[in-house]
């Protein structure tokens, strides 16, 4: 079964555009709301070209040191709000609902010390939003990824691993209480391309201890192949899930910011379906913009 997609580069004249790693749904249904891992917001039209509407300093990072501003996921907070993960000091902050909410400082850290012995860019890659109140981080490893499941006020519940091939980048709970995880490795040397795997774990994995998933298919062998690094899964109509991706461009020339929507029919997630994505390149947008490397840090 082939799965519609679209692919677009993204510009933009403003200085501070650039390094996307996490993206959600926006309050507004006409927009999409992304993080840069240098800790600017930005809000991007969901219809084509995707015009980047708006762009500002996440709250709470200006004039903080750089592991403070490396942020890797945005999901929705039970309440309405945002959780945002910082891989550089591995929390999760939890920000007040609506566009403005992500302007001002964050009202809670969350899971501050709870994962162990974590570097780099092997810290908190993602958080996802599970049914009563809980949420998933996961760190970036292969192998078996560290994984925590955390009550609203951050408590952990569960210390878990999550079994992958690649490391995972964006993960994503669904309505039947499976997830969508978003896997990548890149492939050197320069110019860079990336290994890029949507896994679905199905119900169940929360009484496992070490759970596990299945590829659903390669994303890069019909998507540009370029890092992909943000998801939102955004529910249509007659069972399909339009799922949006993000690809970070590590602020280099030799790299591309993309906006991927590809209409997932739920049947691809019954093992009995095999799916993959239509092949697509990359469009261009339709006003090209200058590109802006390096974008400044907020301050």
């Amino acid at each position: 079964m082939k799965v519609p997609a679209e692919a677009v580069v993204i510009t933009s004249r403003l200085a501070a555009f650039g390094g996307l790693s996490g993206i959600e749904l926006s309050d507004d249904s006409k927009y999409l709301i992304a993080l840069s891992d240098r800790a600017w917001v930005v809000r991007l039209d969901k219809r084509p070209p995707h015009r980047v509407a708006s762009l500002m300093p996440l709250g709470g990072t200006d004039n903080a040191p750089s592991a403070f501003k490396d942020v890797e996921s945005l999901r929705r907070a039970p309440d309405g709000g945002w959780w945002v993960a910082f891989e550089g000091v591995n929390r999760v902050a939890w920000y007040r609902p609506g566009w403005k909410g992500l302007a001002y400082p964050p009202k809670r850290q969350l899971l501050q010390g709870a994962f162990r012995g974590l570097v780099g860019n092997r810290g908190i890659e993602t958080v996802a939003t599970l049914p009563y109140g809980r949420g998933l981080a996961l760190a970036e490893q292969s192998g078996d990824a560290q994984a925590i499941v955390f009550d609203p006020d951050g408590k952990v519940l569960a210390r878990k691993h999550f079994r992958t091939e690649y490391p995972p980048v964006d993960a994503v709970a669904l309505a039947d209480g499976g997830l969508l995880i978003l896997t990548r490795a890149p492939i050197w040397p320069l110019p860079p391309t990336f290994v890029t795997e949507l896994v679905y774990v199905a119900p169940g994995w929360e009484a496992e201890e070490i759970f596990s998933g299945r590829p659903l298919f390669r994303l890069d062998h019909a998507l540009p192949g370029e890092n992909y690094e943000g998801m939102a899964v955004e529910p249509l109509g007659g069972d399909m899930l339009r799922i949006w991706l993000v690809s970070d461009d590590n602020y280099s020339a030799l790299q591309d910011t993309i906006l991927v929507q590809m209409d997932l029919p739920l049947a691809c997630l019954d093992a009995s379906v095999h799916c993959n994505p239509a092949r697509v390149k990359a469009l261009p947008p339709r006003a090209p913009a200058p590109r802006s490397r390096p974008s400044p840090p907020p301050g």
